[in-house]
């Protein structure tokens, strides 16, 4: 994603959707593996010798420090999955209080037990992270009565996402396609030899099926990151914001302009004025000085902190649809 020179990095694009391409600006990992991480996050199949051009570096010199997040714990996973639109799916964002009265570890996984949610991270003041994707309005309207009758629990905060770059569209997958996707939820970075050897295909038409699959948006190709086993330090902060005196675009803009290095993106609510904006910072007093230079702005309401610790991942829906379907082939 990012560009040799750092100037240029909030310009580049990452995807087709105008807000994102701008938005979803990283710096410090160093600047070099933040690119990588979103090079692989939009497709993890993205050659070496792609990725390097973007850094002037060599495909070797990539492939070394892809190996290190790999080592290092940052890249977590290589993904396969269907992408939201095949499932009609929305992502949400759930915050979850308790009265603190539960085992943590025990609640993480009854929360990530239910089959739509993906993360939960545990927050600090007996708080809890969810996110995943739900499937209509009324597996939300489920999801929430789920999060309600659990124990301990005091206030459930419930938001659809807005859809960003990855949502993909709906398609009907062939049989072609399906076979050299069960090849591809083995290892989603495979090779296009070693596929076309499983499957019985030549390389040419394997390779021109995958770009053809993945040109469809009928599925993603991506990682899940541990951005906590990097040296820098990953919160959350919870934005309100007035509607009558700023936009959507007025609030991300001012939070990129203000912090080029530290913002990591944005989960934009779809019903209401509230954007959970994730940041990396090197030093825990840098969460302070943030949330206090966001709060002070004109159009904003309220500015909340969330820290605690790296969410736990669980089985995608996504992935499991899909499952389901290489199976039936």
């Amino acid at each position: 994603m990012l560009y040799q020179v750092l100037s240029l990095m909030s310009e580049y694009d990452i995807s087709q959707n105008g807000l994102w391409n701008r938005y979803y600006v990283v710096h410090d990992l160093d600047y070099i593996d933040k690119g990588i991480l979103f090079g692989l996050l939009m497709n993890c199949r993205t050659p070496y010798r792609t990725l390097a051009r973007n850094f002037n570096m060599t495909a070797n010199a990539i492939k070394k420090r892809v190996q290190k997040l790999i080592d290092t714990g940052v890249i977590v996973q290589f993904t396969v999955d269907l992408s939201p639109a095949m499932i009609e799916g929305e992502n949400f964002l759930a915050v979850i209080s308790t009265d603190g009265k539960e085992n943590q570890e025990e609640y993480v996984n009854r929360l990530g037990s239910h089959m739509l949610v993906r993360e939960v991270g545990a927050l600090s003041g007996s708080t809890y992270l969810v996110i995943g994707m739900s499937t209509g309005s009324e597996s939300l309207r489920d999801l929430g009565s789920f999060f309600r009758g659990m124990e301990n629990v005091n206030d459930v905060e419930l938001h659809s996402l807005v859809k960003d770059a990855l949502h993909g569209r709906k398609t009907e997958l062939t049989k072609l396609q399906l076979r050299i996707l069960r090849c591809l939820v083995e290892n989603p970075r495979m090779s296009t030899g070693e596929i076309a050897e499983r499957t019985g295909l030549t390389v040419r038409r394997t390779r021109t099926t995958i770009n053809k699959l993945l040109d469809s948006g009928a599925v993603s190709l991506g990682i899940r990151w541990n951005l906590s086993a990097g040296e820098g330090f990953v919160f959350l902060l919870r934005i309100s914001w007035d509607e009558k005196a700023g936009s959507l675009e007025d609030v991300l803009q001012f939070i990129a302009e203000n912090f080029p290095v530290e913002f990591y993106g944005p989960m934009v609510s779809a019903t209401e004025p509230v954007v959970f904006a994730a940041f990396v910072v090197e030093q825990f007093r840098d969460t302070d000085r943030i949330s206090k230079k966001i709060a002070a702005a004109p159009f904003v309401v309220s500015c909340q902190t969330l820290l605690g610790r790296p969410p736990v991942s669980f089985t995608d829906i996504r992935r499991a649809r899909l499952e389901e379907m290489i199976r039936a082939t």
